[in-house]
C-alpha cells in the first residue's frame, strides 16, 4: 500500500484507492491517502470521500454538517441526509424531512431511494409501509439494489435475495452498502443474505493499477 501511495496516480485512481480503503475499514490508511491526494481531487469528489471517512468513524454529526455545507453540489443530497439520520436512529426527523421533500414531487417513484428511506422510518415508528407506493417504485426502477431494498421493506425475502444476487453480479462493491444501509438491518444475520453478498470470484493478480482494476481488486478482497 505504501508503494501505491508513492506512485504517480491520477485523480481517478486516487479516488478508487481511498474508496477501497474506506470500504474495507482500513481507516488510518484511507485518511493518510486522502490527506496525500486531496489536492488532486475535485471539490465534489473530495467532499464525498471525506463524508465516507466520517461514516467509517461513525461520526454522523460530522457527516450531517458536511452534507449541509455541500448541498449545492453534492449528488443525492436529500437521500444521503435521510440515510445518515436513519443510521443515527432519528426516525422522526427522517419522516418529517422525507415527507416534506417527497410531497413536493408528489412521491414520484423516480425518487426511489428517498421513498425507501421514508417508508423505513415510518415502519420503525410503528406504521405500515405504503405497499402501492413501493410497488410503483418497483415498476419504475431497473436498479437491482433498489428492488432489493423495496422487497426488504415488503418482507419478501425471496425476491430481496434474488435481486441482491443480481446486483452483486453487476457490482460486487454493493456488499459494502448492503452492510450499512439500515433497510437491511433486520435481515443482515440471515444465512441467505450473508451468502448473497459473499464473494465467489478469485482476486485478480498482477493486474495493471488502473482505476478500473483498483475497483475490481477491491471488490474481490
Amino acid at each position: 500500500m505504501e508503494n501505491c501511495l508513492k506512485a504517480g496516480f491520477d485523480a481517478n485512481v486516487a479516488r478508487c484507492l481511498i474508496e477501497t480503503l474506506t470500504d474495507l475499514g482500513r481507516r488510518t490508511e484511507a485518511e493518510e491517502a486522502f490527506k496525500k491526494w486531496r489536492h488532486r481531487l475535485s471539490l465534489r469528489v473530495s467532499v464525498q470521500l471525506h463524508i465516507n471517512i466520517l461514516e467509517e468513524r461513525k461520526n454522523f454529526d460530522g457527516m450531517l454538517n458536511e452534507l449541509r455545507k455541500s448541498a449545492p453540489f453534492f449528488d443525492s443530497h436529500n437521500n444521503h441526509l435521510m440515510y445518515v439520520m436513519l443510521r443515527m436512529g432519528a426516525y422522526e426527523e427522517v419522516k418529517k424531512f422525507g415527507k416534506e421533500i417527497l410531497t413536493s414531487i408528489n412521491f414520484s417513484p423516480e425518487a426511489g431511494a428517498e421513498i425507501i428511506n421514508y417508508e423505513l422510518a415510518c415502519k420503525r415508528l410503528g406504521s405500515k409501509v405504503k405497499v402501492d407506493r413501493l410497488e410503483k417504485v418497483l415498476q419504475f426502477t431497473s436498479a437491482f439494489s433498489t428492488k432489493a431494498a423495496v422487497y426488504a421493506l415488503l418482507d419478501n425475502k425471496k425476491e430481496m435475495i434474488e435481486n441482491i444476487k443480481k446486483e452483486m453480479k453487476r457490482d460486487k462493491t454493493f456488499r459494502f452498502l448492503a452492510a450499512r444501509w439500515p433497510v437491511f438491518d433486520t435481515v443482515r444475520t440471515m444465512p441467505d443474505f450473508s451468502q448473497a453478498i459473499s464473494l465467489s470470484t478469485p482476486t485478480p493478480t498482477n493486474a495493471p493499477l488502473t482505476a478500473e482494476n483498483v475497483i475490481k481488486i477491491s471488490a474481490n478482497v
